[in-house]
């Protein structure tokens, strides 16, 4: 799909498609706007099915600032083999 994330909803509606398990996401979250940022992070956050995973992986850690509002605190691990190293946030919805 060619579009902003934080219109998921649509998109998904748009191709009849459920709440996904998981939203894997490598967006740049530190180099948006805040307000679209948090509106991707809402977006996702209300997208996910009951006990779905939202994952992002990040050079810098500002996705956590826009998604735990929304799905509470984030389990943190970084990616060393990755290069540059990066930051991967896991959130289960309803943890």
């Amino acid at each position: 799909m060619q579009g902003s994330a934080e219109f998921i909803d649509g998109f998904l509606g748009e191709h009849g498609l459920p709440a996904p398990d998981a939203v894997i996401s490598g967006i740049p979250f530190s180099t948006m706007p805040r307000a679209v940022a948090d509106r991707i992070a809402a977006a996702i956050a209300g997208a996910l099915a009951p006990s779905g995973r939202f994952v992002a992986y990040q050079v810098r850690p500002h996705v956590a600032d826009y998604t735990t509002p929304y799905l509470g605190r984030p389990r943190r691990q970084w990616e060393l083999i990755n290069i540059p190293p990066v930051r991967v946030f896991t959130w289960t919805r309803g943890d």
